[in-house]
């Protein structure tokens, strides 16, 4: 994460948006050794609710960081009901057992999630709307 976060920008300006068929990402972490960290995340946020509602986590907002290695699943849910380029963030923080932040998400970090208009076959009744699943 290191190299990422020292120059952020630079990398943010190669970063293509996540395409439509990738509906989550997959991150594996653990503390190392036997000090404990703690992490936290302080925005999952769509910038473009007609598109993509916020990111979800499969964890606690805030936690400890395991010592075995463990998935830290960030999903992109794509609402279905236009085609376009959702912008969001994702801003977490890893802290020592004293409190001082060790890690972090670049701040106004900004990524990019493909989505498009969900096909539903015979449309949508009762009031439902038709999504990527």
């Amino acid at each position: 994460m290191a190299p990422f976060t020292h120059d952020f920008r630079k990398a943010q300006q190669r970063m293509p948006a996540i395409p439509v068929n990738i509906h989550s990402m997959n991150f594996t972490w653990q503390a190392a050794g036997q000090a404990e960290y703690f992490y936290e995340f302080l925005s999952l946020r769509s910038l473009d609710k007609g598109i993509m509602a916020d990111p979800t986590v499969n964890v606690p907002l805030l936690g400890t960081v395991p010592h075995k290695a463990s998935v830290v699943q960030v999903g992109f849910p794509c609402l279905g009901k236009q085609d376009g380029v959702a912008a969001f963030e994702v801003d977490v923080i890893v802290m020592n057992s004293e409190g001082n932040t060790i890690l972090q998400t670049p701040q106004n970090a900004i990524f990019f999630k493909t989505c498009q208009q969900a096909e539903c076959p015979g449309g949508c009744r009762n009031g439902g709307f038709c999504n990527e699943r």
